[in-house]
């Protein structure tokens, strides 16, 4: 959240802007059971197999996809003007 609000451009729409990093959990929860759902009309047996397997690699994918993202975010503007305030 504070990374978002620290990013707006706007400084007017930063509460708004930065209240979209709360949707991160009522997504994930929405993944989670579309996730539950399409391996779930798997066969018992397939799905017992390598079926309940799936959730987890993509799962897999979707943090390389995080970390990639965070790797790329640099430190806030209001934190580096912060810092050449401060030396």
């Amino acid at each position: 959240v504070l990374m978002a609000a620290e990013h707006s451009p706007d400084r007017s729409r930063r509460t708004f802007l930065a209240s979209f990093a709360q949707l991160g959990s009522p997504a994930g929860l929405i993944l989670a059971t579309l996730m539950f759902k399409l391996v779930s009309n798997q066969d018992n047996a397939v799905f017992l197999d390598w079926g309940w397997r799936v959730p987890f690699l993509v799962s897999a994918l979707l943090l390389a996809v995080g970390f990639a993202i965070r790797l790329s975010v640099q430190e806030s503007p209001d934190f580096l003007a912060e810092q050449q305030r401060r030396a």
